[in-house]
C-alpha cells in the first residue's frame, strides 16, 4: 500500500491533491448527512470548542511533532509514505519573485519556514499529518468537556443574539468536520487509490481537446 501511495504522489502529484481535496470534502459532507439523518443533536458548545481549537493551533506544534514521533515508530508505514513528492505539483515561482523573496526579509523568513516545514514531514511522512488530525480531535473533544462542566454556552450565544438553531447548526457542522478528521488516514488511502486512474483520464481529455502539433 505504501508503494502504491508513493507512486501516484509522485506520478500524478496533481491529481493525487484533487483526489486529497476531494475526498476530504466528501468525508465532511457524508458526516454531515449522517449527522442530520440521525436527527443528532449536537449543542452549540460544541461549535464553540471546535473554533477555540482553531487557535491552538500554532501553540499545539510541539505536541503535533512529539505525537508524530510516537506514531512514526508504533506504524513505520507511515513515516514511508512520500507525502513531499505532491509540492512537485506546485508552481514554480518566476526567477523575479524568486530574486524578490530572497533579498527580503520576509522573503527569508518565508524561505526558511517553509524548509523547516519539509524538512518536518520528510522526517516523518503521513505520520506528521495523521498526530496532528488525531491531536485535534482530542483538543475539540477535550475543549468540548471542559465547557460542559458548568458553562451555559447556548444562554451566553442567546444573549449574543445567536438563535438557539444557529447553534445546533454549527455544532452539528463542527461534528461532521472532526469526523472527518477521525478517519483521515482513510481519506488519504483512497485518495491514492484513486489518483492514478483520475491522473490518466485528465491527460487523456487534455489530449482530446487540445492534440499535440504536428512536428515541423
Amino acid at each position: 500500500m505504501v508503494r502504491r501511495l508513493n507512486a501516484a504522489f509522485e506520478t500524478h502529484p496533481v491529481a493525487s491533491i484533487a483526489c486529497l481535496l476531494t475526498s476530504e470534502m466528501a468525508s465532511i459532507y457524508g458526516a454531515h448527512a449522517l449527522l442530520l439523518a440521525a436527527h443528532a443533536d449536537i449543542p452549540a458548545s460544541f461549535a464553540v470548542a471546535f473554533a477555540l481549537s482553531r487557535t491552538l493551533r500554532r501553540a499545539r506544534l510541539p505536541a503535533e511533532l512529539a505525537l508524530a514521533a510516537g506514531l512514526a515508530r508504533l506504524v513505520p508505514a507511515l513515516r514511508a509514505v512520500r507525502v513531499t513528492a505532491l509540492l512537485n505539483a506546485l508552481p514554480a515561482p518566476r526567477a523575479a519573485t524568486s530574486a524578490q523573496l530572497t533579498t527580503s526579509r520576509w522573503g527569508r523568513w518565508l524561505g526558511r519556514a517553509g524548509s523547516a516545514a519539509r524538512a518536518t514531514v520528510d522526517r516523518y511522512g503521513a505520520a506528521y499529518f495523521v498526530a496532528a488530525r488525531y491531536l485535534g480531535v482530542g483538543i475539540v473533544l477535550t475543549l468540548y468537556g471542559a465547557l460542559g462542566t458548568g458553562i451555559d454556552v447556548a444562554a451566553y450565544l442567546e444573549r449574543l443574539g445567536a438563535s438557539p438553531a444557529l447553534g445546533t447548526t454549527l455544532g452539528t457542522w463542527a461534528a461532521a468536520v472532526t469526523m472527518s478528521s477521525a478517519v483521515y488516514p482513510a481519506t488519504v488511502v483512497l485518495a491514492g487509490l484513486a489518483a492514478p486512474a483520475v491522473g490518466r483520464t485528465g491527460t487523456a481529455l487534455l489530449r482530446r481537446v487540445r492534440p499535440p502539433s504536428p512536428s515541423a
